[in-house]
């Protein structure tokens, strides 16, 4: 019967908010709390109820260890900087006073420090009057409660430890000193020497004072003075940790760190508290501190700011465990208190941080306070928000996790059947990945340090072959490998199209046709481009293109862009140039023959466009990703033919303005180049465009995916909007028009785009273009497919 309750017990507490990370070997449950989202940006997403314990990064530990994600080093002479994340020589001997003459340094995979599992108690000067005083010694309970016994991580037991090394110089690094002794602290009483007892003796659990060997220590949380269990310690946040720390706790599991917005909002728990308690006010009762306030017993310097030299005591506790007190009305547990936590926040003006650090260094925001801190550094506002060094740690830095419900575009699917040439039945992405997913993946992808974003730089010498759609500087995402995926300062084409040595009105593209994908390096998250936050005349000035590229048009010449006109003039929809040749004036307005609306697009629309400018590995990536394939040749001009023999891949086989998204042009206004080689020799292929006799230059840009009807599988934009990457090569195809360059690999592209004439909607081989991989373009795009 007793088995039964517990299996009654266990599915109960299975059926709450909790989750078991779903990693080999794994016990640690994280408890989470629903939040609901608000009218300030703040989407809905769950926060763990508690800081992260002593226990469950005990078992991450453990778990990351066994794979090979953790190293543990060897106990050796303490060298501080020895390994990353470095810190300033100011901050480094701060952190001396809570620090062995030795350490044990616990790695990641990437060789950063994430903790020294033989930190101890803060021993400091805290009142920086040169001498070490008996009311300056903090607790020993506040060493690191972790250990490494040669096979496994632990939590320590307090019953074991010899605390008596605490209090020996000679355990400590040079300079450093302790002025109480072991039978100061009422916790450690189970280790005094027999002739020492409790009775009759003061207890301080805070002011400064001149303290002798009868004083006795404990915080205002322990006035039992009972050494604490070893159950109590594995529900203890976890402390001592740096930034790297939680990151890797976080990403081990797929979670994420808070953002400082989050953590204001849970706060708030709309109703507007200012303390992360249980009804937004703070005491001894709902909060985890150090009892005391700056306003009634802080002295402060004439500047603003703390005076450390009058410092009126240091608190004699220690963390306490997660749960101890109440929650707040979102059901979290210590938002103030207790620790310290780590965000993953960089600092902006709005935040209002209190305390600074060199920007040589990497920073993150560290958010509310510790049990040894005053009232006010508890409140969610200035005081709350600290500018933090990422190797900066002490007794009271912890941190908590999220889990973000994030929208993740899917990737939807059409069934295609095989066919007796070899093609077996396959799943075809329906459209070209767009932009949004493509922002999904790559944050995805940054987050699992599978990208990297470079700086913004000179332009690559060998992408200077193609300036006319390239901005001067370059700010490239790489791959692990680091193969280009895509160049997010790629631009419009203005280009001399017709190849006479001058730059002419009728060759600019549009400004739109800039890659709608950006990366903010303070919040390291790639977004969609909302194009009525850009600044559009930047297209206009040649100082930002490469030398020889000259923009001839301007902003007033641009119907889509005439919110940001500087002067008043009246849009004519029917005097726009949308297409044509021509020596026009510098009034000429142009639209794509689709955008005749002349509005600029949303960011809705622009989410919903197809992702342009990627290059073949950027394509490949996205797949490669996600476990997908990109298409051969053979199955897009399989699937594009509908089942039916369709020529063009759209809703009836046919191209015209009404099913597909090109130029709205024919190859037979093109004047006529010479003839392709021989086909095998037995046809002569057909003749190519002369395009240095260009009869003129779309004026448009891509649309949103699926904007006309499917094809007859379901399948949209097979022909136009843009060129999509294949995993297909010239050596397969040998007929198709070869682009390589001075490209070293290069793969086959085809389907045509928004600014191609018809017979390049085509999906005939002769049509496909073996483009090199390391080239990217205003019409250049990609879909995926799931082989069977």
């Amino acid at each position: 019967m007793k088995y039964f309750k517990l299996l009654i017990i266990l599915v109960t507490m299975l059926s709450a908010c909790t989750e078991t990370p779903n990693k080999e070997d794994e016990t640690t449950i994280i408890e989470f709390a629903n939040i609901p989202g608000n009218e300030k940006g703040i989407e809905t997403f769950q926060m763990a109820k508690t800081e992260v314990t002593n226990q469950q990064y005990v078992d991450f530990l453990n778990a990351a260890y066994k794979k090979g994600e953790v190293t543990i080093g060897e106990v050796e002479p303490l060298k501080q900087n020895s390994a990353e994340p470095f810190v300033p020589e100011n901050l480094a001997k701060q952190m001396l006073g809570y620090k062995s003459k030795n350490q044990q340094l616990v790695f990641d995979k990437n060789g950063r420090r994430i903790l020294d599992l033989l930190n101890i108690r803060m021993t400091g000067d805290h009142g920086y009057d040169g001498k070490t005083d008996r009311w300056e010694m903090k607790n020993p309970l506040n060493r690191c409660m972790i250990e490494f016994d040669g096979k496994e991580f632990k939590v320590v037991d307090p019953k074991k430890v010899n605390w008596n090394i605490y209090f020996d110089n000679s355990n400590l690094p040079n300079g450093i000193v302790v002025a109480d002794k072991i039978t100061n602290w009422g916790e450690l009483h189970d280790f005094w020497p027999e002739n020492k007892e409790l009775s009759n003796r003061e207890i301080v659990s805070f002011d400064k004072g001149d303290y002798d060997d009868n004083a006795i220590f404990a915080g205002n949380f322990d006035l039992d003075l009972k050494l604490p269990t070893i159950e109590e310690v594995k529900n203890w946040p976890i402390i001592y940790i740096e930034y790297y720390s939680a990151k890797v706790f976080a990403e081990f599991y797929g979670y994420d760190l808070p953002t400082i917005e989050q953590y204001k909002w849970v706060v708030d728990a709309g109703k507007g508290y200012k303390y992360g308690t249980s009804d937004g006010t703070i005491n001894t009762e709902n909060c985890i501190y150090n009892g005391h306030s700056i306003k009634n017993d802080y002295t402060k310097l004439p500047k603003g700011g703390l005076d450390h030299t009058q410092w009126p005591g240091q608190h004699k506790g220690h963390v306490q465990a997660v749960d101890l007190l109440a929650p707040n009305p979102f059901d979290v547990y210590d938002l103030s208190g207790n620790v310290i936590e780590w965000t993953q926040s960089k600092n902006k003006p709005e935040y209002k941080c209190r305390s600074k650090v060199s920007s040589e260094y990497e920073t993150y925001i560290t958010v509310s306070s510790g049990w040894t801190y005053p009232e006010e550094y508890a409140s969610y506002d200035k005081l709350c928000f600290t500018e933090t060094n990422v190797g900066a740690t002490n007794d009271h830095f912890g941190f908590r996790v999220v889990k973000n419900n994030k929208k993740i575009e899917p990737i939807e699917f059409a069934n295609i059947p095989g066919n007796e040439k070899g093609i077996e039945t396959f799943q075809m992405a329906k459209t070209e990945v767009t932009n949004q997913q493509y922002v999904d993946f790559l944050n995805a992808a940054y987050k699992k340090g599978e990208v990297t974003v470079g700086e913004v730089e000179q332009l690559d010498e060998d992408q200077l072959l193609f300036a006319g759609h390239k901005s001067k500087n370059q700010q490239c995402v790489y791959d692990k490998d680091d193969n280009r995926l895509v160049d997010l300062l790629g631009i419009r084409v203005t280009g001399d199209h017709n190849h006479n040595g001058k730059f002419e009105l009728w060759e600019m593209e549009n400004p739109l046709n800039r890659i709608m994908i950006e990366f903010d390096k303070i919040d390291e998250e790639f977004s969609v481009v909302d194009p009525k936050d850009v600044d559009w005349t930047i297209y206009f000035d040649k100082k930002n293109l490469p030398e020889g590229i000259e923009p001839v048009d301007n902003i007033m010449n641009w119907a889509e862009l005439h919110q940001f006109w500087t002067s008043e003039k009246k849009i004519n929809t029917e005097q726009i140039v949308t297409w044509n040749y021509g020596n026009y004036n510098s009034d000429v307005l142009f639209a794509g023959h689709l955008d005749l609306d002349a509005e600029l697009p949303t960011l809705k629309e622009v989410k919903n466009w197809p992702a342009n400018h990627i290059e073949y590995y950027g394509a490949k990536a996205f797949a490669d990703f996600y476990d997908y394939e990109l298409p051969t040749l053979s199955q897009i001009q399989w699937a594009g033919a509908g089942g039916k023999n369709y020529e063009y891949a759209t809703n009836d086989g046919t191209i015209n303005s009404e099913n597909v998204v090109y130029s709205g042009h024919s190859f037979d206004e093109y004047p006529k180049g010479e003839k392709r080689p021989k086909d095998g020799g037995q046809t002569q292929k057909p003749q190519v465009p002369n395009f240095s006799k260009f009869p003129g230059k779309d004026k448009g840009h891509v649309q949103e995916v699926a904007s006309f009807p499917p094809n007859p599988y379901g399948i949209f934009d097979l022909s136009g909007n843009v060129y999509e990457w294949t995993k297909s090569t010239l050596s397969d195809y040998p007929n198709a028009i070869d682009r390589t360059g001075n490209d070293t690999e290069a793969y086959i592209r085809i389907g045509g785009s928004w600014n191609y004439y018809d017979e390049a909607q085509l999906l005939i081989t002769k049509e496909a273009k073996n483009t090199g991989a390391h080239r990217g373009n205003d019409h250049f795009g990609f879909r995926v497919v799931k082989n069977n």
